[in-house]
């Protein structure tokens, strides 16, 4: 004989019990779905950090510097070349020496830290230059006429551009990154 009772306590109970495991499966699914954001959001937090520093370590051991160097030896450099310092001339000349050496120095030890996948152009052409200058200014007054004006003698404008544009374009994207990963 039909118990309506029983039936409808073995239908709750059935729709209970589907109703406990809809409810475990939601929280699972809920955990997981949560666990993926976090992963993600992690890897986000990773790479956004990884950008910072890779972009940190650019400025501060590499374009900085050699920006540092180039701006603080226009002046000089303007003054120099004008006449308005014959009297330290030798002096002018050691400083330039050095400065050129230091940063032929950081090119060198640093070139893993530069944008591009190959040795730019630019900086190929300023340790020729450099090279060059040095080596006739430790030994005699200045380039020789004849030597002065030849292709790749003559301090190459384009790698103070490369360097000034490349350590302002590497300062925003800092900044950006900094913005984006709410850093600062």
């Amino acid at each position: 004989m039909f118990d309506p009772s029983s039936f409808s306590i073995g239908v709750l109970s059935g729709l209970g019990g589907t109703a406990i495991l809809a409810g475990l499966f939601k929280d699972f699914l809920a955990r997981r779905v949560e666990g993926w954001f976090n992963v993600s959001e992690m890897k986000r937090e990773i790479i956004g950090r990884t950008q910072i520093e890779h972009r940190r370590t650019q400025l501060a051991e590499f374009y900085g510097p050699l920006y540092a160097y180039l701006k603080s030896s226009e002046t000089i450099f303007n003054f120099w070349i004008h006449g308005k310092l014959s009297g330290i001339n030798e002096n002018i000349k050691a400083r330039f020496r050095e400065a050129n050496e230091e940063m032929v120095h950081l090119i060198r030890t640093k070139i893993h830290l530069i944008d591009e996948p190959e040795f730019p152009p630019e900086m190929m052409n300023f340790v020729s230059s450099i090279a060059i200058w040095n080596m006739y200014t430790s030994k005699q007054d200045g380039l020789p006429e004849e030597i002065a004006h030849l292709p790749g003698v003559e301090f190459p404008k384009e790698f103070r551009d490369y360097i000034f544009n490349n350590t302002e374009r590497l300062k925003r994207t800092l900044d950006q990154l900094y913005e984006k990963y709410a850093v600062k």
